[in-house]
């Protein structure tokens, strides 16, 4: 046998061996993941309980927050910036604060970054949210009660899991967007007839929230047709300045207190716009 035909024998030998080995150790890895974590490509990078966020930076993906029984901070682990140590996390005094790279030029960086959502916040309660230059998403939200605090090119888009706010204290600057509506997991719970009783949720997307005696109230409080994207406010307070804009067009309100800016802009309910003229006429 030639010499060469010997050596690209030894190398398709070589390369059989160290494709079955390669396969062995990922598979190993592979074994080691937790199955039931929905979110097992996210690396942890901190676990240290919080209840308020400060972000800053990141407009260029989404960072997003679900509530969990257990605090975590993880970034997509097919995400060089992961490998980079690109997001910088750490906790002082209940509050989570996050970093992001802000020199980020690569057209193609910036496209993967967008399309992905590379950070995932975890914690039992979110108290406040504070963001300069960022996108968040509260996913889940199944709070009655949060404070909004956003500057630079920043969006927060809340999905709720409940129907029912009591207080939320809003504040915008520079050009902020921030936006209030149902989570669309709970697409279709409407019930059927408009002259029923009030809002109700089918069995399969109750929340605890959501009850007879809730029912009975909003049914009183804001006389409502049904449906399933229809939140209910107890006291929205706003700043809003800048080119900033407000969206809380889903819900019926029952105090609103604004201090906004010409350049800036609220949606509101057809309710709350009334109330507005109602005591604008008074």
């Amino acid at each position: 046998m030639k010499k060469t035909s010997k050596i690209l024998i030894g190398m398709l030998v070589f390369a059989i061996f160290a494709m079955v080995i390669s396969n062995f150790l990922l598979k190993k890895e592979y074994d080691k993941v937790d199955k039931s974590d929905t979110y097992w490509t996210y690396a942890k990078i901190s676990e240290q309980p919080f209840k308020h966020i400060k972000v800053q930076g990141g407009n260029l993906t989404t960072i997003a927050f679900e509530p969990s029984a257990n605090p975590s901070v993880r970034v997509f682990k097919m995400w060089k910036g992961f490998e980079d140590d690109s997001v910088k996390a750490f906790v002082r005094n209940d509050t989570l604060f996050l970093t992001f790279p802000e020199n980020i030029s690569d057209p193609f960086e910036k496209r993967y970054m967008g399309w992905n959502t590379l950070v995932r916040v975890f914690a039992p309660e979110l108290l406040s949210v504070e963001g300069n230059n960022t996108n968040f998403l509260i996913a889940k939200f199944k709070q009655k009660n949060i404070r909004i605090d956003l500057s630079g090119r920043s969006k927060l888009e809340v999905e709720s899991y409940i129907h029912e706010f009591d207080n939320l204290h809003i504040n915008q600057r520079d050009s902020s967007q921030v936006v209030f509506e149902i989570s669309p997991d709970l697409k279709g719970t409407e019930t059927s007839s408009p002259e029923s009783d009030g809002f109700k949720v089918t069995n399969a997307v109750k929340t605890d929230n959501v009850t007879a005696v809730m029912q009975d109230r909003i049914n009183t409080e804001y006389h409502l047709p049904k449906s399933w994207e229809t939140m209910f406010m107890g006291k929205v307070s706003a700043q809003i300045a800048g080119v900033s804009i407000l969206d809380v067009g889903r819900a019926q309100i029952k105090e609103l207190q604004l201090d906004i800016a010409d350049s800036s802009a609220v949606i509101v309910s057809g309710q709350a716009l009334k109330k507005l003229t109602s005591n604008s006429n008074r």
